[in-house]
């Protein structure tokens, strides 16, 4: 393992090291459990930096939607590092930082412990039963360790590594697929993924298993079958009524550990963990500061999802919306009605005598798009036309999410009035760099 070895006065550096991040700013929350190799005890340690912190207490999606991966290689023991975020419409979000010695379900529910032990303060927005959703990737000794210790949580797996899963499965020799039949065989399971509702979901899988290529493959079946068990984890139609956000991938986390390595070590490896926690601590930090400061100061002209700046094009369900033209607007606006404060009916722009209900003040909607909590046309809508502030989109107009955004990032901030914005518009997105007639909507009027 490599931390057998390790002398005594390692674990007491780390101690003191501990000790100088607390003296600077008590609120720090690390922790660790020693290796001891007699009795069997697992390295862990649980850093959540001030950043953090306010990251739990001040984001309100950090109580519905949690991702969760892991890597290696950053210091010479080779120890595990999982990092936990949540979604944001300035990206992702720290929400902690865990260190192990090894992957066993027993380590990590060690590990998970000592994060709900350490945090039980001011986690996930104040909700100590963990958020509402975990994402990981298909690693049972993770899930089961999540489960024990956060059994309120719904497990969610990753679209991605499933498919990745399925398509090496394929692709292994012993398994005997040929060639021309494996392309077939995903895309149909594929089907079975993106299914809409549990019947069609059913019905798709009834149809790959039944296909003339599946039944060459008796292998294959058997292995569908023990895939499809777990079908409530993976797929789509049983996700609809949490709050995924549009989020069905992890790729937030992927994201995160490529910052670690690339601008954070700089594809080098750290001596021990003491400078792992130091590079954890400040250089780390200082990425999600300068993140969330831009945002704050409302430079809105950095790299952010097309569906935050409602600018996206595209029409599929989580993946976005098409900006409704301005006349689609302007209609919409007329037969827009208050039920409370962020709270209305908008018409269907498709449909004749269909309304649907939004409520901006956790950002859904009761179309198929904003079901889960991803932006859609219809919050849009009341949001670009300044009707009301939204959760999922850029804080254009709102000097409130601004300021929020700016405590969170350093702790304090400049008086509200400071924060108001310059923009009476909409921010031209990437693929309209002219100043066209359709961002320039403000309250159902072109200028």
């Amino acid at each position: 393992m490599g931390l057998a070895v390790c002398p005594r006065c390692f674990f007491s550096t780390l101690q003191q090291r501990i000790e100088v991040l607390k003296e600077k700013d008590e609120g720090y929350t690390i922790e660790f459990q020693p290796f001891d190799e007699e009795t069997n005890q697992p390295f862990v340690m649980v850093v959540i930096t001030p950043l953090m912190k306010r990251v739990h207490q001040m984001v309100p999606h950090s109580k519905d939607l949690a991702f969760l991966d892991s890597s290696s290689n950053m210091e010479e023991y080779n120890l595990r590092v999982f990092i936990m975020v949540t979604h944001s419409i300035c990206g992702v979000l720290p929400l902690g930082l865990i260190v192990t010695s090894d992957e066993t379900t027993d380590t990590l529910t060690d590990a998970f412990q000592l994060f709900k032990s350490s945090s039980s303060a001011f986690s996930f927005y104040g909700s100590s039963a963990g958020p509402e959703v975990f994402m990981t990737d298909n690693c049972m000794e993770l899930r089961e360790a999540l489960k024990k210790v956060w059994p309120s949580s719904t497990p969610v797996l990753c679209i991605f590594h499933i498919l990745q899963q399925v398509w090496r499965w394929l692709h292994e020799k012993k398994n005997n697929i040929e060639l021309n039949d494996r392309v077939s065989l995903l895309l149909n399971f594929k089907k079975v993924l993106y299914a809409e509702s549990q019947e069609a979901l059913e019905q798709q899988y009834d149809s790959l298993i039944c296909s003339d290529v599946a039944t060459k493959y008796p292998n294959f079946c058997k292995y569908m079958d023990a895939v499809y068990e777990d079908c409530e984890s993976w797929a789509l139609c049983y996700r609809v009524s949490l709050p995924m956000r549009g989020n069905n991938t992890n790729n937030f986390c992927e994201a995160q550990f490529l910052v670690i390595k690339d601008e954070v070590l700089h594809r080098q490896k750290e001596i021990n963990v003491v400078g792992l926690l130091d590079k954890f601590t400040l250089q780390l930090d200082d990425h999600y500061r300068n993140k969330l400061l831009s945002v704050a100061s409302g430079k809105f002209d950095g790299i952010y999802s097309a569906r935050f700046k409602g600018c996206s094009k595209r029409n599929s369900a989580g993946r976005g919306f098409k900006r409704p033209a301005v006349k689609e607007q302007t209609t919409a606006l007329e037969n827009v009605v208050t039920i409370e404060k962020n709270v209305f009916i908008v018409p269907s722009l498709s449909l004749e005598k269909k309304t649907y209900m939004v409520d901006m003040n956790t950002g859904t909607c009761q179309c198929s798009v904003g079901l889960d909590g991803s932006p859609c046309k219809h919050q849009f809508i009341l949001w670009a036309n300044k009707l009301s502030d939204g959760v999922n989109f850029l804080p254009v107009f709102s000097k409130v999410q601004r300021q929020m955004f700016a405590k969170i990032a350093i702790g304090s901030s400049m008086p509200l009035d400071l924060y108001e914005g310059l923009h009476d518009r909409l921010i031209s997105g990437p693929e309209d760099v002219s100043l066209s007639k359709e961002n320039l909507v403000v309250a159902g009027e072109v200028h």
